[in-house]
């Protein structure tokens, strides 16, 4: 059976199949699950800079007040 491949990544010949595969752009290791993902972040010998998230606003809607 052949299954086709749903990823792959840009900075390394790497390629997945299963969806729930996790992968580090910055040094390239993969993980079948995303546990232990967020943990490597922290010690990644790459060092990728990470974004910081925008915080959400409780109560503002899109649109709200527009007439």
């Amino acid at each position: 059976m052949h299954l086709p491949v749903t990823a792959s990544c840009s900075g390394c010949d790497e390629r997945w199949t299963d969806p729930a595969t996790t992968h580090c752009r910055s040094c390239h290791q993969s993980w079948p699950t995303v546990v232990g993902f967020d943990d490597h972040l922290v010690d990644c010998p790459a060092h990728p800079v990470i974004a910081a998230r925008a915080m959400k606003r409780e109560g503002a809607r899109s649109g709200a007040g527009v007439r």
